[in-house]
């Protein structure tokens, strides 16, 4: 595999799918914006779909290295946090123009084959986060009626940055109804008093 022509087609197709569109670029576009021959471009690639994929592929791999290396540096759980909620951000805004555009797909078949990649970086984000709650617990940071609702404060964050994950589903049984006051509570319990636990002062 020659990674070189990956890496040129790659390039090429995110400027192409920045300056038309997904919908828009061909993979005629991307051929001459790369100077690569179409049928070298499907040698290493089905469609155009696999391409984009390929550059989110990319750009998630790349955040993801900039996070954990911020994230090992820091000293503390409330850096480290900091540093989990911002970093994403600040590498959506430099990407937006080509991310807006999956947010905005519902093309059948490119939604599939978002699918596998979009359960990877979720995988990772939570590992991530699991990483750092934990760091807090070892250095015991977390106000001790928390600390066994860790696994849900998780959740609660997880579910907040991802925007509910990847459906929004409203589906209340009578049943849950117990649970979900319990994590609503804690929800706002958190909001109202704060997760770190501080020093008293006298």
């Amino acid at each position: 595999m020659n990674q070189v022509k990956i890496d040129t087609i790659l390039e090429a197709a995110n400027k192409i799918f920045v300056r038309y569109g997904y919908q828009k670029t061909s993979m005629d576009d991307i051929a001459r914006e790369a100077m690569i021959g179409k049928g070298t471009i499907y040698h290493y690639f089905s469609s155009k779909e696999d391409i984009f994929v390929a550059i989110l592929q990319d750009i998630h791999k790349d955040m993801n290295t900039k996070l954990k290396k911020k994230i090992k540096k820091a000293k503390t759980f409330e850096d480290k946090f900091k540093i989990f909620l911002t970093e994403p951000i600040s590498h959506f805004v430099s990407n937006h123009q080509l991310i807006m555009q999956v947010l905005n797909e519902d093309s059948p078949v490119f939604l599939k084959k978002l699918m596998d990649f979009k359960m990877d970086v979720h995988t990772n984000f939570i590992n991530e986060l699991k990483s750092i709650f934990n760091f807090g617990l070892d250095h015991g940071v977390f106000k001790q009626s928390y600390v066994k609702e860790i696994d849900k404060v998780i959740e609660f964050i997880f579910r907040w940055i991802f925007l509910g994950g990847e459906h929004v589903k409203i589906n209340i049984t009578e049943d849950k109804i117990d649970e979900i006051k319990h994590d609503y509570q804690l929800f706002l319990d958190i909001l109202l008093n704060g997760l770190i636990l501080k020093e008293e002062v006298f």
